[in-house]
C-alpha cells in the first residue's frame, strides 16, 4: 500500500504446537491491528482504516496482496462469503495443508480486512476406526518400557508437519501407576511412531 510504517507495539506473542508457528500481534499508532507470521515476517491478519491511501482502489490492493502470497488466480475461486470476498484453492488434495484468503472491505468506505487462514474444509474425512486407540496405548506403554498405566484417555486429531503434510495420530495422556504425573504424546495412527510432547 506505499505507506510509511507507523509507529506500533507488539501487543503479544502466540506460540504454536511445538513452537512450529508464532504469531505476532502488533498494533499501530493510526489504528491497524496486524497479525504477523514470527517465522517469515508474512502478514497474516490485517484490520483498519485506510483513509491516508491516495487513490484508495481496493481491487488493486486484493490483487497486490494474492500477487504476495503466491496465489495464482487460475487455480483459485473467488467467492462472497457473508460481507467478505473469499479465496480457495480449486485443488481437492485432501494430504497437504491449504489456506483461504478473506479480504473485506465496501467500496466507498476506507475500512480494509485481510485475513489468512487454514481451509479446514480441505481435510480428509478421518477413517480411522475406534480400535486403533487401544494400538496407541500399547506403543506408549512399549515407548516407555512397559510401565503400567493407572489412567489413559486419548483423542484423534490431525497433526500439520513442517512440510505442510497432514497425518492423523493419537494425542494420548497417561497417568503411569502410582504417579501423580501426566504425560502427553502423539502416536501416529499408521506407523505407531511415539513423539513425547510432555513428560
Amino acid at each position: 500500500m506505499k505507506q510509511k510504517t507507523p509507529a506500533y507495539v507488539l501487543e503479544y506473542a502466540v506460540y504454536g504446537y511445538s513452537n512450529r508457528t508464532i504469531d505476532l500481534q502488533v498494533n499501530t499508532s493510526n489504528g491497524h491491528f496486524i497479525t504477523l507470521d514470527g517465522k517469515n515476517g508474512e502478514v497474516k491478519d490485517f484490520t483498519g482504516s485506510l483513509d491516508k491511501v491516495k487513490d484508495l482502489n481496493f481491487s488493486d490492493i486484493e490483487k497486490e496482496i494474492l500477487q504476495m502470497k503466491q496465489v495464482d488466480e487460475k487455480e483459485w475461486e473467488r467467492f462472497r462469503e457473508q460481507s467478505s470476498w473469499l479465496w480457495r484453492e480449486k485443488s481437492n488434495d485432501q494430504s497437504n495443508l491449504h489456506f483461504t484468503h478473506s479480504f473485506g472491505y465496501t467500496e466507498g468506505e476506507a475500512h480494509f480486512s485481510y485475513s489468512e487462514s487454514i481451509d479446514y474444509l480441505k481435510f480428509r474425512p478421518s477413517s480411522t476406526k475406534n480400535d486403533t486407540r487401544e494400538a496407541a496405548y500399547k506403543a506408549v506403554e512399549k515407548a516407555n518400557g512397559n510401565e503400567k498405566i493407572y489412567a489413559k484417555r486419548a483423542k484423534l486429531t490431525h497433526v500439520i508437519d513442517n512440510n505442510d503434510t497432514i497425518r492423523e495420530a493419537w494425542l494420548v495422556v497417561i497417568q503411569p501407576v502410582g504417579k501423580a504425573e501426566h504425560r502427553l504424546y502423539l502416536v501416529d495412527v499408521e506407523t505407531q511412531k511415539v513423539d513425547a510432547i510432555y513428560e
